[in-house]
């Protein structure tokens, strides 16, 4: 079976209603993993939490909500809703010339090493990509830290084992 991204995504955005089809496209952040170490409902309810001061529930009714939605998991943050959509191969098509075309050191040893990745998206985005923007990165520099905390975990580890 052969998984089709652009029409898993397509299904997700009618899950929150009708899209206009002249929209821009999501704003979106990627998180490049080391390890296929992907957050659970539980963590990213309480990373939601942490990020933006109010109680997540497991109900879609709730104001404030963590669930999943077939490939994806869906965030609804008050007026806000993101998707989450974790992949256990490296990010894009041609990933090694890409990588080498990072202006940066730490980017391009990031780009090379990572195995897997998670794309954090706001759905049906485009109206103030600033506040959006905002919004993705609040809940992801938590994320991103409990991330890095779990790895130098694991390698610690590994290396006193």
């Amino acid at each position: 079976m052969k998984l089709n991204l652009k029409e898993a995504f397509e299904s997700i955005l009618r899950w929150g209603g009708s899209r206009n089809e002249d929209s821009d496209l999501p704003v979106s952040m990627v998180l490049l993993l080391r390890e296929s170490n992907f957050s659970t409902l539980d963590q990213l309810r309480s990373s939601g939490e942490r990020a933006f001061g109010t109680p997540f529930s497991d109900k879609k009714e709730s104001r404030h909500f963590v669930v999943q939605v077939v490939l994806f998991t869906i965030m609804k943050v008050g007026p806000h809703s993101l998707s989450f959509l974790n992949q256990t191969r490296p990010y894009g098509d041609d990933s090694s010339n890409f990588g080498k075309s990072l202006p940066q050191a730490t980017q391009r040893r990031a780009w090379a090493e990572h195995t897997a990745w998670t794309a954090v998206d706001y759905v049906k985005g485009g109206a103030d990509r600033e506040l959006e923007y905002a919004v993705l990165a609040n809940l992801l520099r938590r994320d991103a830290r409990r991330q890095l905390r779990r790895s130098l975990r694991a390698r610690k580890a590994n290396f006193y084992s």
